[in-house]
C-alpha cells in the first residue's frame, strides 16, 4: 500500500512529531491483539548488528569465529506517552498472542516504511518513568524477526560512478559526506612489558598497520535500505574487505571497524549515520 506521508501526517513530515496524532494509528498487531497509541513514537533509531565472536592471533590480526547472528534493532521513543497507552502497551506485551519476547507481531508506521515482522528485544519492558501528570517516557526496543540471505560476490561491479562501496559484483552509491572523511591516527598493535630492571621489551609485533577513517553521511530511505543490504548481505559486518571510492575518485581497501552501525532517523525520509572504516596500510 502506498501512503502519502505528508498528507497523512501533516507537519510531522517536516520533523515536528510532538503532537503527531494521525488516523489509522495501529502500530503493533499480533494475531488477536494490537497496540494503537494515541500518539505514535518519535523518530526511531536503528542498530544494524552482525554479532560474531572474534579473536586475535599472536600477530595481532583479528579473525572471526562461528556462529554469527544478524540483528536489526528498532528503538522507538515516546517523550510523553499517556497513561492509558502505557497500560495498553503492558497488556499487549503480556497478551497470549505476544507473550513477552516469545511472540512475533507486525510493526507498521508509514514513517518507518513497509510492515516488518518483529518481536520485543527483551523479556521485560523497560522502566517507564512518569515525567508529568499522566505522561510517561517510554523507549521501546524491537528486533526484526528476519535475516538477510547470505550472498557471494564475484565478477565485475556495475558501472556506478561517484561515491560508492564496491565488493565484487556489488556496488552501492552513497551521498557526499556531511563532513569530509578524515583519516586519523595509525595503529600497529604491539604488546610491551618491562624486565625486572625496567628495560622495555616489545613483542607480539603485528605486521598490520591500520588507519581508521570516519565518514558521516545523510541518507534517504532507499540509501538506508541499500546500506542494510550491503552490511548484512555482502560486508558481513566487519568481516569482508571492500573498496571505498570517495568523492575525489580515490579508492581505498577497507573494512568496517566494528560489527555494528547505528542509524538515526532525523526527519521524514532522512537518516544520518557515521561509518568507521579501517584501512590496512
Amino acid at each position: 500500500m502506498t501512503v502519502n506521508r505528508y498528507v497523512t501526517y501533516g507537519d510531522y513530515a517536516d520533523g515536528y512529531c510532538e503532537d503527531w496524532s494521525p488516523s489509522g494509528n495501529v502500530l503493533l498487531t499480533a494475531a488477536g491483539s494490537s497496540f494503537a497509541p494515541a500518539r505514535q513514537p518519535g523518530y526511531p533509531t536503528y542498530v544494524l548488528s552482525w554479532d560474531q565472536a572474534s579473536r586475535k592471533s599472536t600477530g595481532g590480526e583479528t579473525f572471526a569465529c562461528a556462529p554469527y547472528v544478524q540483528e536489526l534493532l528498532i528503538n522507538l521513543p515516546w517523550a510523553g506517552m499517556a497513561g492509558a497507552d502505557k497500560a495498553a502497551l503492558v497488556a499487549f506485551f503480556g497478551s497470549a498472542d505476544v507473550n513477552g519476547q516469545a511472540g512475533t507481531f507486525t510493526l507498521f508506521s508509514p514513517m518507518i516504511g513497509p510492515s516488518l515482522p518483529v518481536r520485543f528485544a527483551s523479556d521485560k519492558l523497560p522502566p517507564m518513568p512518569e515525567i508529568a501528570w499522566d505522561r510517561y517516557r517510554v523507549d521501546l526496543s524491537l528486533r526484526v524477526a528476519t535475516n538477510y540471505p547470505q550472498l557471494v560476490s564475484s565478477g565485475a561491479p556495475p558501472a556506478i560512478t561517484g561515491n560508492r562501496f564496491v565488493l565484487g559484483s556489488v556496488a552501492i552509491p552513497f551521498p557526499a559526506p556531511l563532513r569530509a572523511g578524515n583519516g586519523y591516527g595509525i595503529d600497529r598493535q604491539q604488546t610491551m612489558e618491562r624486565l625486572s630492571d625496567g628495560v622495555p621489551v616489545i613483542y607480539s609485533k603485528s605486521r598490520l598497520i591500520l588507519q581508521p577513517h570516519r565518514y558521516a553521511m545523510a541518507l534517504d530511505f532507499d540509501g538506508f535500505i541499500s546500506l542494510q543490504s550491503f552490511f548484512f548481505t555482502w560486508a558481513h559486518g566487519g568481516q569482508n574487505k571492500f573498496s571505498w571510492i570517495n568523492e575525489a575518485g580515490a579508492s581505498r581497501t577497507v573494512r568496517l571497524a566494528g560489527n555494528q552501525i547505528t542509524v538515526l532517523q532525523t526527519a521524514y525520509n532522512r537518516y544520518e549515520t557515521e561509518l568507521n572504516l579501517l584501512e590496512e596500510l
